[in-house]
């Protein structure tokens, strides 16, 4: 019968755990040609490898040896993903170096629970020359047991917070980073295997110390790669709201002059057509029915901000070229404190929404969208609502989810709302029950606060 010492069926587990972790993590990547035959050849020689490693008695059980053999092996299996995934260095890397800190956290994890039921109680147990017992035992089954629990959880919990969030980069930024987290990580083992190989027989506190020590270095790894993972999204994400919010400025600057150049020529079109009609050059029901064409483009709101009066003329162009009622009550007096270019940004886009959720409504009677402004006591009320069809998806964070195959460059009207009414300390509601989808902000009337500082810093420039 072939027996094994601990330490030589361990390196033949621990590659089979990095290859599980490494195919794992990588699964939604994009694959080399024949990766049905590529997988099954790679885990195949990274297995026969680590069968095969030498194992000498007289220095193979050293800290030294084990490092690099483990270290050996491991780059055995980050080779294989290499010849089977197609992706750039950088993402590959990462990858390995989560892989590796995954299956560190769970052995020491694993070691921990060892411990706490007397499997074991040493350190030295798992990298041991003392041969391993194969026969069947209920403590041989739970170790088994415990192993697969903790390294399905760990590996499930590592894939849905870290690898999902890069499947789709192409680049990795701060890359810098990702190294030091690696070395951290090597450090962190190389130290383990030190105090492995000199451990004296120390006490269960003393080893669980020295566990909880190296769970706290993988966590900590996993929190270096957290902030890999989500700055390059945040980076997108803040990008596209500062170009949004620039062209949402160029937009206002140019609707306020194409405005005002409308209703100069609409003031003047109707004096010019009432002289026409008093010299009877046009009759009574042509002239009424031009003045009535030209009141659309002459319907300058009053709602006491610059900017929503500016918003309203545009928006009520477009709509009625949509055949969409687009109805106004506001009075916006006591938002004196909110930019000019907040105030364009946050109607248009709220006003946009509702415009793109009516215009394909079948019934005609419900193409239409409410604005109502309203000031009670302290606060000021704004509620934008207009019907819909369908259904809408509230993510976890009580905001819809965008329709749109693209999700990158859609869904920014929203949280551009979600900043203004931050900024302003506004709170902000969205509802959708029996066909109304309902925005409400909740502003604080006229006082001093961040946003009106703000917003007078920006108007003084």
């Amino acid at each position: 019968m072939i027996s094994f010492t601990n330490l030589e069926l361990y390196k033949i587990v621990f590659t089979l755990e990095i290859l599980v972790g490494m195919f794992l993590f990588s699964s939604q990547m994009k694959k080399r040609t024949l990766p049905w035959l590529r997988y099954p050849l790679c885990s195949i020689a990274c297995l026969v490898l680590a069968m095969f490693f030498p194992v000498y008695e007289e220095f193979s059980y050293t800290w030294w040896y084990s490092s690099l053999m483990f270290f050996s092996l491991f780059l055995a299996c980050f080779l294989s993903l290499c010849l089977i995934i197609k992706a750039p260095f950088k993402k590959l890397f990462l990858i390995g170096v989560a892989t590796y800190t995954a299956q560190h956290l769970s052995y020491q994890i694993y070691t921990c629970l060892c411990y706490a039921f007397r499997f074991d109680d040493s350190l030295q147990a798992i990298y041991s020359s003392d041969t391993v017992d194969l026969a069947f035992s209920v403590v041989n089954f739970l170790r088994i047991v415990i192993t697969i629990i903790v390294y399905a959880l760990i590996y499930v919990c590592v894939f849905n917070i870290y690898i999902v969030k890069i499947k789709d980069e192409n680049k990795i930024s701060n890359f810098s980073i990702v190294v030091i987290s690696a070395l951290i990580l090597l450090i962190d083992i190389i130290a383990n295997s030190i105090v492995v190989y000199n451990d004296d027989g120390h006490n269960i506190v003393t080893s669980l110390v020295i566990c909880g020590y190296n769970i706290l270095s993988c966590l900590l790894v996993f929190f270096i790669l957290y902030f890999i993972v989500n700055i390059r999204s945040l980076r997108s994400e803040l990008l596209i709201k500062t170009v949004l919010l620039e062209q949402a400025e160029a937009k206002y600057e140019q609707s306020k002059a194409n405005v005002d150049l409308i209703n100069i020529k609409c003031h003047d079109l109707k004096h010019q057509i009432r002289t026409f009609g008093e010299k009877k050059t046009l009759d009574k029901d042509t002239v009424k029915e031009i003045e009535g064409m030209i009141e659309i483009y002459d319907s300058t709101m009053h709602t006491g901000n610059k900017a929503l009066d500016i918003i309203l003329m545009e928006k009520k162009l477009l709509c009625s070229k949509k055949g969409i009622a687009l109805k106004c009550y506001a009075d916006c007096s006591r938002l004196s404190y909110v930019t000019d270019v907040d105030f364009y940004s946050l109607f248009g886009n709220a006003i946009d929404n509702a415009i793109e959720a009516v215009e394909g409504l079948a019934d005609e009677e419900k193409k239409n969208i409410n604005v109502l402004v309203k000031n009670f006591n302290d606060f000021v009320s704004v509620v934008i609502e207009n019907y819909y069809q369908g259904n809408i998806v509230f993510g976890v964070n009580r905001m819809p989810q965008t329709t749109k195959t693209d999700k990158l460059y859609h869904g920014f009207g929203l949280k551009s709302i979600q900043s203004i009414a931050d900024k302003y300390e506004a709170s902000l509601s969205i509802t959708a029950r029996d066909g109304i989808f309902r925005l409400s902000l909740l502003f604080p009337a006229a006082r001093e606060n961040p946003g009106r500082k703000e917003a007078q810093l920006l108007s003084e420039k």
